[in-house]
């Protein structure tokens, strides 16, 4: 076990050091967009919406709704402006400047005397998070080497997860034990430490020649992608996979601002506890990534995508039925198991259906795909919340189970695909719910 370690986890920081500064960015990023995203915002509009000109306290869910929105349409239609801005300006100058965009933002909404101020800071939020985050994934792109870049994708995939369970915790622990502001000013510090070390530590590690990029890299037979994509989907299978892409992105979003105003409502959880519902999902992702990656390696993807889809639909159906927090917590962990698996499959089939020459344009279709759906879904969330606390979970569930009837039919024809190095390039490891 530990000689597994030292060959993958710990050599991949040996043979690249800066994977480790970007590691640490990581962590601090998502800690904070982790936090206030899904757990301080909504707790502080939830205590203070009598303060902050909310008439009703019914009305908190639907304004957390359109508040979130605003971050993600905000990170979603800058991501691709800022990630060419990165290929001129460089990678570096993104990530510090990423943060730093970001660092007034939090203090401001926590001493905000209207909800109404939350929009403008929101965007500048969204302009912080799509400046770092194409930056840092396209540095380890250009920087590992194609043998060695799944691999460090799957570790910062893990340091991410980590980053998604720590951070609502640590804001529940800060909560409870001074207030509802606390975790907006600990956000702020973490921006700046991460500007920080872009600046001072990370800098100085990307200086020459990217390694990722070296001839010898690029030549050698096992880096080389397929030369032709293995499977030719239809026009009605592509319109089918999606239609998946925004369903399933539509139906996690949803819930995402709600889960801890539905603790707290539902199971009367205080806040020091609350953090213990991300805890279940992240450890099982954080530890099952790797094997579960190495069996869709081995096993047939559309199988891998179907089941993951179904064990997503079970756990949003299960959500809403419990009062318990550890039943809670293991329903969660089961959306991690699907999370795990269902991820390198979905995006190794999309990679694979993609001609050569276009495959930046489909993934990027697929992108927009799931970014539309992150766009909407808080807000429907946010007038389902108003209507009955349960129903953003039945329709969660409603849309992963229809996700799972398409796959059967987008899916079929699809032939068992192994993924190669591009395939792996793909995963994702950010990404904010």
């Amino acid at each position: 076990m530990l000689q597994a370690l030292q060959r993958t986890y710990l050599a991949v920081f040996r043979l690249y050091p800066l994977l480790l500064p970007l590691a640490v960015i990581t962590a601090c990023g998502e800690l904070v967009y982790g936090a206030l995203n899904n757990f301080s915002l909504p707790l502080l509009l939830q205590a203070e919406y009598r303060r902050l000109g909310i008439a009703n306290l019914r009305d908190v869910g639907v304004i957390l709704g359109y508040v979130t929105s605003t971050f993600l349409l905000s990170e979603t239609l800058l991501r691709l402006p800022f990630g060419r801005l990165s290929d001129r300006w460089g990678r570096v100058t993104m990530i510090v400047l990423g943060p730093l965009v970001g660092v007034v933002s939090p203090i401001v909404i926590a001493n905000a005397r209207s909800f109404v101020a939350f929009y403008p800071l929101r965007v500048l939020d969204g302009c912080g998070a799509a400046a770092l985050w194409p930056s840092l994934f396209a540095m380890v792109g250009d920087r590992v080497g194609r043998e060695w870049r799944a691999t460090a994708m799957s570790v910062m995939n893990m340091i991410y997860m980590a980053a998604v369970a720590l951070g609502p915790t640590l804001a529940g622990l800060l909560i409870s034990v001074s207030d509802y502001r606390t975790p907006f000013y600990a956000a702020s510090g973490l921006l700046l430490l991460a500007a920080l070390l872009g600046f001072f530590w990370l800098r100085p590690l990307v200086r020459g020649p990217a390694p990722g990029l070296e001839p010898e890299v690029i030549a050698s037979p096992e880096a080389a992608p397929p030369v032709h994509p293995v499977w030719r989907p239809s026009r009605l299978q592509i319109v089918m996979m999606l239609v998946i892409t925004f369903g399933q992105s539509f139906a996690i979003i949803m819930l995402a601002p709600y889960l801890v105003l539905y603790a707290k409502t539902a199971l009367q959880l205080p806040e020091s506890r609350l953090g213990l519902l991300f805890i279940g999902p992240a450890i099982v992702v954080a530890v099952l990534a790797l094997p579960l990656g190495r069996l869709v390696d081995r096993w047939d993807n559309r199988a891998a995508v179907k089941l993951a889809l179904l064990l997503a639909a079970i756990a949003m159906w299960l959500l809403p039925q419990t009062v318990r927090l550890p039943v809670l917590i293991g329903i969660a962990a089961l959306f991690g198991v699907a999370y795990a698996l269902g991820t390198p499959a979905w995006f190794a089939l999309m990679a694979d259906m993609a001609p050569e020459t276009a495959r930046g344009t489909t993934i990027g279709g697929f992108g927009t795909a799931q970014g539309l759906g992150a766009i909407a879904a808080p807000i429907v969330g946010g007038y389902l919340w108003r209507t009955a606390i349960h129903y953003p979970f039945y329709a969660s569930a409603a849309i992963l189970t229809l996700c799972t009837v398409l796959s059967l039919a987008a899916l079929r024809g699809a032939p068992p695909i192994r993924r190669s190095g591009y395939a792996a390039d793909l995963e994702p490891f950010g990404g904010h719910v």
